[in-house]
């Protein structure tokens, strides 16, 4: 496993903050202002991280956590939040973890303020390259 696993770096976070959340306009640049570990799982592999702030201010993480790699039939869906501008930030909760390997979590907030957490599921762990690392009873169609 590569180092990085146990890391959660959101620098989509430094790039979206400035902007309150909004995509760039063409010819805007964004200045990284720094980067920060804001969530670990030890020895666990958590990725694919989507910020949202809200009307409020309150910055909102959803990512696929609790994972043992990259490609692994544990994924499931976990939520963050900071009310500090994202200095400091909550344990992860989890907001939807189905048998499958739940990834690829992206957060809005509507214009009414509802938040809208989405993800899909894969069965990629059950690919030849993979099944290997899993036990039967997992990848068993």
């Amino acid at each position: 496993m590569p180092p990085f696993k146990l890391r959660f770096w959101i620098i989509l976070l430094a790039l979206l903050l400035p902007f309150g959340g909004l995509c760039l306009a063409e010819g805007t640049r964004a200045t990284i202002i720094s980067t920060q570990v804001i969530s670990k799982e030890q020895g666990r592999y958590i990725a694919w991280p989507t910020v949202a702030k809200t009307s409020e201010g309150e910055l909102i993480a959803v990512f696929s956590g609790d994972r043992d790699e990259h490609v692994c039939p544990w994924g499931k869906t976990e939520m963050i939040r900071s009310s500090d501008g994202g200095k400091t930030w909550t344990s992860p909760v989890t907001v939807n973890n189905t048998p499958l390997d739940d990834r690829d979590a992206g957060i809005i907030v509507t214009r009414k303020g509802t938040l809208l957490v989405t993800w899909f599921t894969s069965l990629a762990f059950t690919e030849l390259r993979y099944i290997k690392n899993y036990p039967e009873e997992v990848t068993r169609t």
